[in-house]
């Protein structure tokens, strides 16, 4: 009996973890976007309400990097706005790879600025 209770845990444990670790959005900025102008709104709202953006300047043509919310979801969704939904480790590697980028643009002299975290506040000021 016990060990029924275990198992029965530890399988509740891991679901719960894997939908937990579904915590960032991701709205590309390359080809495979469905309406770009959409898409900056979408971040755009995002700031409005006061949720942290991340601009990927160099991951899939500045990728937008957002907190899994299920008002957002929706959100993007109505306007036709394509987005991935990133565990931790999809997106701990979408901002490596944009560093990665960044690092090899800066050694060979293009200059790319790094990634960049908003707030609502400062896109008031700019």
């Amino acid at each position: 009996m016990l060990r029924k209770i275990s198992l029965i845990f530890i399988v509740l444990s891991a679901l719960n973890c894997s939908a937990a670790s579904a915590d960032k959005i991701l709205i590309p900025m390359d080809a495979s976007q469905t309406d770009h102008l959409k898409a900056y709104g979408v971040a755009y709202h995002s700031l409005e309400e006061g949720r942290p953006v991340e601009w990927l300047l160099n991951y899939r043509g500045g990728s937008f990097l957002l907190q899994n919310d299920s008002a957002i979801a929706e959100y993007a969704l109505l306007r036709g706005v394509r987005y991935e939904v990133l565990g931790n480790f999809g997106a701990r590697q979408s901002r490596q790879r944009d560093r990665a980028i960044q690092h090899v643009e800066r050694t060979s002299g293009k200059g790319a600025e790094s990634s960049c975290l908003y707030t609502a506040e400062q896109a008031a000021l700019g």
